[in-house]
């Protein structure tokens, strides 16, 4: 009997510690789940509560090679939300949410062409970024921060920080400012950068971002454009000045296209003309069979057959800038017939004049430009471009050409004097 009371004293401590213990993990378990409720309350409510919107100061890549952009939202009720953006002027209404996660996540789970963009194949966003991948942006944000002066969320994927302002004024008034921001900007031919001494280093853009590429590891300039300048992702650091974004400076006889600079006025993106293979990737050149060299002329011959034997006429022939892409493109049967395929301009790192050409592998249809067309009649026309690299050399004037000549460089007798335009029928000139 005194046994039995001696194990009994021993196990009342534990069964008392025990019992206490699942008390306080139910008290600590509901504790998380209010704060949780309240966090994702906090986020609706702030989310709504600018009646403005609010700018989202969006990068949609964890490497930023795309740049940034500004997303303007408006968040109407605990369901939907209005979208536009610096690169569209639609403006989107699409369902969102704010869910239950390891934290808040703000999702803008009903697809809105907007925000999705950025985060679709680009098969299915116009090309933007790999076939598979897009621009790997994101749609869903752990919100890290909520108050009414800003709202700060790391993309799920990207693991970016994205910061969210309210809008001072009328969310479509704001929108259209950035966007006039962007449309100046991105006519702006190209960029060096002067540092303190002076000198200056040619920067290669891609997308929203500026790198020098003629050296290895030097550092990615990605950005957002904002009215009259950029504002960069970090902090950015030449010859010891410090810089986190630029404003854009009128012309001046010392910089004829402008530029903008720091805050410091030190350190500069000087305003040039387009390097010529930056030109060329930016125009469309029209071609003509007396303007081509020897080895062409045998793959011009086949396409002329074909097109003859099926009585088929060929109004134009062009190379480069294409309804928005980089292309071959044809005009036939009068007009009847127009469209193309993809074929990828890019210029050589580190060089003004050399790009190489290849197959892009889309076809283009803008008017009853079928597979037909493309295998059956005109395909040889891209067998001496395709993975070659060309050397182009201006004709009429040294910056910014209206005719020029590529030159293969592996093989001098691939030649094609180009003209900006279109020539017509091009068999006969």
């Amino acid at each position: 009997m005194k046994l039995k009371y001696i194990i009994l004293a021993f196990l009342l401590p534990v069964l008392l510690v025990t019992s206490c213990k699942r008390e306080e993990d139910r008290i600590f378990e509901e504790n998380a789940s209010v704060r949780m409720t309240e966090a994702v309350t906090n986020a609706y409510n702030i989310l709504q509560g600018s009646e403005t919107g609010w700018m989202m100061k969006y990068y949609p890549s964890s490497d930023l090679e795309f740049g940034g952009y500004t997303i303007f939202v408006k968040f109407i009720s605990n369901a939907q939300a209005m979208l536009t953006s610096d690169i569209d002027d639609d403006i989107l209404t699409s369902t969102y949410g704010v869910v239950h996660d390891s934290g808040p996540v703000l999702t803008f789970n009903g697809y809105n062409d907007i925000i999705h963009l950025f985060s679709e194949p680009g098969m299915d966003n116009g090309g933007h970024g790999a076939d598979d991948t897009g621009m790997k942006g994101d749609f869903e944000f752990i919100v890290l921060k909520a108050t009414a002066d800003s709202v700060v969320l790391k993309g799920k994927k990207s693991g970016n920080e994205i910061v969210m302002l309210p809008l001072k004024n009328d969310l479509e008034v704001e929108a259209n400012a950035f966007r006039e921001g962007a449309e100046f900007f991105n006519f702006l031919p190209a960029f060096e950068l002067e540092n303190t001494k002076g000198e200056r280093t040619f920067l290669n853009q891609s997308y929203n971002t500026l790198q020098d590429l003629s050296q290895m590891g030097t550092d990615l300039f990605s950005y957002r454009i904002v009215p009259n300048g950029l504002e960069f992702y970090k902090e950015h650091e030449v010859d010891g000045v410090k810089f986190s974004s630029m404003t854009f400076h009128e012309p001046t006889a010392e910089y004829p296209k402008g530029y903008l600079a720091d805050e410091s006025g030190k350190i500069k993106l000087v305003v040039i003309s387009y390097p010529l293979n930056m030109w060329f990737e930016v125009n469309s050149w029209g071609l003509a069979y007396s303007k081509v060299g020897e080895t062409g002329r045998y793959y011009w011959d086949l396409v002329k057959s074909r097109l003859d034997n099926d009585g088929l006429i060929l109004n134009a022939f062009n190379i480069g800038y294409y309804y928005g892409y980089e292309a071959m493109s044809f005009i036939l049967q009068n007009g009847a017939v127009q469209g193309g395929v993809t074929y990828n301009i890019t210029p050589v790192s580190g060089s003004k004049n050399r790009v190489t050409l290849a197959f892009g592998g889309s076809l283009l249809n803008l008017q009853g430009f079928t597979a037909v067309y493309w295998n059956n009649y005109v395909l040889s026309f891209h067998t001496p471009f395709n993975g070659r690299t060309f050397e182009i050399t201006p004709i009429d004037s040294e910056e910014e050409p209206n005719e020029v000549l590529l030159t293969d460089v592996a093989d001098p007798d691939n030649t094609y004097q180009v003209v900006m335009g279109t020539v017509l029928n091009p068999f006969d000139n």
